[in-house]
């Protein structure tokens, strides 16, 4: 279970570093078709004939997909966790990350649905939240699982009673 969740804690930084990437990626490309339409003379065009508009539902696409691919990593390591891990503070916590895992399931679903609504310099925020409050639920996971793994010592050595 250890390894499990040092994996988990691996996820969880590159869940922040992939998320940050998507978000200046779609930064770049939204500026590159504002000044598109800043130096547009063409009265009929529409932003929705740009480019830069179906990279932009691209780059909202991939970055839904990879959250959703570690918040299924997430609910599959706290259910491990439910069953393997005796600690009733472990099964609290894995009780509670996987009510948050299942809201933030069904909060990617909206821009895997139609990525034009929910862009991702809008979304991607959820998921930078979702992966510091993994961070934590990761750390506490950990330290019972160390502390699962420690066998406790007993004294069975018997004391001689001064008489």
């Amino acid at each position: 279970m250890k390894a499990l969740y040092v994996t988990s804690l691996i996820v969880t930084v590159l869940l922040m570093i992939l998320t940050g990437y998507f978000i200046n990626w779609y930064e770049e490309v939204d500026f590159a078709m504002w000044m598109e339409t800043l130096y547009d003379y063409d009265s009929y065009s529409s932003i929705y004939d740009s480019y830069y508009y179906y990279e932009l539902k691209e780059i909202t696409q991939y970055g839904a997909i990879t959250g959703l691919i570690c918040i299924l990593f997430y609910i599959l390591t706290f259910s491990f966790t439910l069953k393997n891990i005796k600690r009733l503070t472990a099964k609290v916590m894995s009780i509670i990350g996987l009510s948050i895992s299942g809201l933030f399931f069904l909060a990617t679903l909206v821009p895997l649905g139609d990525p034009g609504s929910a862009d991702f310099d809008e979304f991607g925020p959820v998921l930078i939240l979702y992966a510091i409050i993994m961070l934590a639920f990761c750390i506490v996971n950990l330290v019972q699982a160390v502390r699962n793994a420690a066998p406790v010592q007993i004294n069975q050595q018997v004391i001689d009673d001064v008489v």
